[in-house]
């Protein structure tokens, strides 16, 4: 009878979390930037409270560049939007 459910030799597929990612999360939560870059209240984003600072000292720790639009378009790419006092602005 019936049962299937093949034998070994599965492949298992684990997706990795692009470095882009691990570097933000690695920002975002570090002590060392908390005066330049913080988890927004209800945890649900974040915010960078002082751009000259946070291009000129953090972008060069973490990537190739101080650029800050930079940054931005890659936050767009992975699905991150602006939020101005309350309301959302989709890129």
């Amino acid at each position: 009878g019936g049962g299937g459910g093949g034998g070994g030799g599965g492949v298992v597929c684990v997706a990795r979390t692009p470095p882009f990612l691990l570097k933000l999360h690695e920002i975002v939560n570090s002590p060392e930037t908390d005066s330049l870059v913080r988890w927004r209240p209800s945890g649900q984003g974040f915010a960078v409270t002082d751009v000259e600072q946070f291009s000129a000292h953090v972008l060069p720790a973490f990537f190739k560049h101080a650029n800050f639009r930079s940054f931005v378009r890659q936050l767009h790419f992975y699905g991150f939007y602006k939020v101005l006092n309350g309301s959302t602005t989709a890129p």
